[in-house]
This record gives structure tokens, sequence and C-alpha cells, in this order.
């Protein structure tokens, strides 16, 4: 049986946070378990 992850076959997503209240979102979700996404912080 191939070993198939839950993501497999779905488009990407990723998440961009801009600022520190976008990079605290990022934090959050992490911190909360959120797979299958690529995160990008960009602080100013």
């Amino acid at each position: 049986m191939a070993n198939r992850t839950d993501t497999e076959g779905l488009p990407p997503i990723k998440v961009v946070g801009v600022g520190g209240a976008g990079c605290n979102a990022i934090n959050r979700m992490i911190e909360t378990g959120v797979k299958g996404v690529q995160f990008v912080g960009i602080n100013t």
C-alpha cells in the first residue's frame, strides 16, 4: 500500500503574514498545528 498524505492531490496553500500582527498570526497557526500549509513571514 502506498503512503499518502492528507494533502496529496490538493493545491498548495501558502499563508503570508506581513508585519508584527501577520507574524503573530502565523505563529499562532503553527502552535495550533495547522498542517498542509507553507508559512511565509515578512517582518517590517
